[in-house]
């Protein structure tokens, strides 16, 4: 019987994981950092092991009877002040996972990567798994790591580690406000003004972990695979999510002004609350953007169909009302 390792498990795709590991009664191991918070319905049942990424010899540790490792530790940030923290998490982070892995002889190694590590140039609006890292200014600092941390993982396969690489597009479901994709949920909630004139795509959390276990039991290596369920325009999106919390949604396009107004209120806004800003002008510039990632090879080969973004937000929203009744 396989052993995983989960990283960034007390993350919000790693939780999910874990959370679907444990209802399929598959043995895992879920690494956290010392001062990491554990979901509280995580607490029990799994066998939580302390370490760090950029700590080789936790690594080592955590690593022992470990057949594969599903590594989703990482750092996603479009501040500048955290642009060298998350090359080291996501670079180094990595490479040292791949090594300790070789080193450990583990068989299997599914590595949470993003359709942000998939260059984006506008002479190609549509995206495949084919599709090269080209330098552009539609690329985010953070897509930059991921593609770095993409080449650990090529290094790994050419060593002898059987990998597989998984680009999500935007990861919807309930969670922690402070997470971005969630975030936009709680802006709804309290009725922000504005909206982004882009569009952007996204995948509901079940189906990402779904895919990963699934390629983790798979024979499938050497392989990257979009997962993407569709794009939808922020307008559409802020208005089917107070359709559901029965908010105003927000009513005004974010013109180019306003966000010279917005992006300072914002930063003061995240320094009292102790969360990152959720606008920057790297996210107000990407959110303009129009790109399709095509998500048709991993449906192909899993034989499965995404949920619709409806039945998303319908989700995400019910369970923020039922956990806000709780609290």
């Amino acid at each position: 019987m396989i052993m995983i390792l989960v990283t960034g498990a007390t993350g919000f795709i790693g939780s999910y994981i874990c959370r679907t590991l444990l209802q399929e009664q598959i043995p895992f191991k879920a690494l956290k950092r010392v001062n990491s918070l554990v979901a509280p319905d995580l607490e029990n049942g799994v066998e939580w092991v302390e370490g760090d990424i950029l700590d080789f010899g936790s690594i080592e540790e955590a690593l022992k009877n470990v057949d594969t490792v599903i590594h989703n530790a990482a750092l996603i940030s479009f501040y500048p002040k955290e642009y060298d923290a998350m090359s080291e998490i996501n670079i180094v982070g990595t490479s040292n996972m791949i090594n300790a892995s070789l080193e450990a002889g583990v068989k299997r190694f599914i590595h949470m990567s993003s359709i942000a590590a998939i260059g984006r140039v506008k002479k190609s609006l549509r995206i495949n798994n084919d599709s090269q890292w080209l330098k552009s200014t539609d690329n985010s600092r953070y897509g930059e790591t991921k593609y770095y941390s993409e080449l650990e993982v090529w290094r790994g396969l050419e060593e002898g580690l059987s990998t597989v690489i998984l680009n999500p597009s935007v990861v919807l479901g309930p969670g922690d406000w402070n997470f971005k994709s969630t975030r936009m949920f709680k802006y709804v909630w309290d009725q922000g003004t504005f909206y982004p004139s882009g569009t952007f795509n996204f995948v509901d959390i079940r189906d990402l972990v779904k895919a990963t276990i699934k390629l983790a039991n798979s024979n499938v290596q050497g392989e990257r695979f979009i997962v993407n369920a569709g794009k939808i325009d922020y307008k559409s999106f802020f208005e089917k999510i107070a359709e559901q919390f029965s908010k105003k949604p927000p009513s005004y396009k974010l013109s180019p002004w306003i966000a010279n107004i917005a992006i300072p209120v914002d930063r003061l806004k995240s320094k009292l609350l102790g969360v990152p800003p959720l606008i920057t002008r790297e996210t107000l510039r990407l959110s303009t953007i129009d790109y399709d990632y095509d998500g048709f090879k991993i449906k192909r080969l899993l034989d499965f169909d995404f949920r619709r973004i409806e039945d998303t937000i319908a989700w995400t929203c019910m369970e923020v009302l039922k956990n806000s009744l709780k609290n």
